[in-house]
């Protein structure tokens, strides 16, 4: 299989290159400069690429906290390099399956607790980041319906991944190993705990990734998650990682992280992924967490 994969520096695109190429799969990156334009675009696919079989889009400012301060920024980064990327298939008339990365973050915070997220639900996004996905999205499937350029759409939800520093455990854990390194107290900064998320692990993601390029159905859009059953509070994960911690950890609460909206609850029905693929996540979250935090105490300070 030759793969593109956009992003492929990421937190997530780079474990997706590194399975692949484990595989023994060829893969062609992109990285954000490639997206800027669609010539820029053509390049790619015209001197590496032009016999791709699926391309990985996972190219995006992915920020939510910072999509609040850079509203414009991240919405036409993340629109642009989708528009450009479709653009270059078109124009070049290769027609690699496109599985575009996008978010439960569009479905927004209206529904009620005692289901998960279903694909065919409304989307209502509440952050700029999450509209700058579902515009993504409508991008996606405007040019599949057009052009014929075939295409599955992905919502992960959260994940434990120790290469994206902007998520909470990521910087839970981050703070936790500067405090083991430097001996003492832990005053760990957070913004709000109460939010409920199903936990996942970056390698279980990554896998579902691969299944949805391979085994899932054209035209469709799947979550992929942890089932709703499984949803954790952050509070109650940031407790088991400071159990883990090789220090006393007091927890504070930093303003400044507190978002203008948060979705506070994301439980995802993810049975139409697992009807099509068979996935399901195989890794414990506290395997995740000592994953995550071994993974900062084995890179330099």
């Amino acid at each position: 299989m030759i793969a593109v994969v956009t992003g492929h520096r990421g937190a997530i695109g780079s474990f997706v290159v590194e399975r692949l190429e484990r595989d023994g799969h060829v893969v062609v990156g992109m990285g954000r400069a490639e997206l800027q334009s669609v010539v820029s675009a053509i390049e790619v696919f015209a001197n590496e690429a032009l016999r791709a079989d699926v391309v990985f889009h996972f190219a995006a400012d992915a920020d939510v906290r910072k999509s609040f301060d850079e509203p414009r920024q991240c919405f036409t980064n993340n629109v642009d390099c989708t528009l450009h990327l479709l653009e270059a298939i078109r124009e070049m008339r290769v027609f690699p399956r496109v599985v575009l990365a996008s978010t439960p973050e569009v479905y927004g915070h209206v529904h009620p607790m005692d289901r998960g997220f279903r694909e065919d639900d409304p989307l209502r996004p509440a952050n700029p980041y999450a509209a700058s996905k579902a515009a993504s999205e409508a991008l996606v499937r405007a040019y599949g319906a057009a052009y014929g350029i075939p295409y599955v759409i992905t919502r992960a939800g959260s994940y434990v991944n120790p290469r994206r520093a902007d998520l909470a455990l990521s910087a839970f854990a981050k703070q936790i190993v500067d405090a083991e390194r430097r001996g003492g107290r832990c005053l760990l900064k957070h913004g709000m705990l109460d939010t409920v998320r199903p936990w996942c692990d970056a390698r279980d993601i990554v896998e579902a990734y691969l299944l949805a390029a391979t085994a899932g159905t054209d035209g469709e859009t799947y979550n992929m998650s942890a089932p709703p059953t499984a949803v954790v509070r952050l509070k109650d994960v940031l407790d088991q990682l400071i159990e883990l911690s090789g220090v006393p950890v007091d927890a504070v609460l930093d303003p400044s992280l507190l978002r203008p909206t948060d979705v506070r609850y994301q439980g995802i029905d993810t049975s139409l992924f697992r009807q099509a693929t068979g996935w399901a996540p195989s890794i414990p979250l506290a395997d995740s967490l000592r994953w995550l935090l071994d993974s900062f105490r084995s890179t330099e300070a």
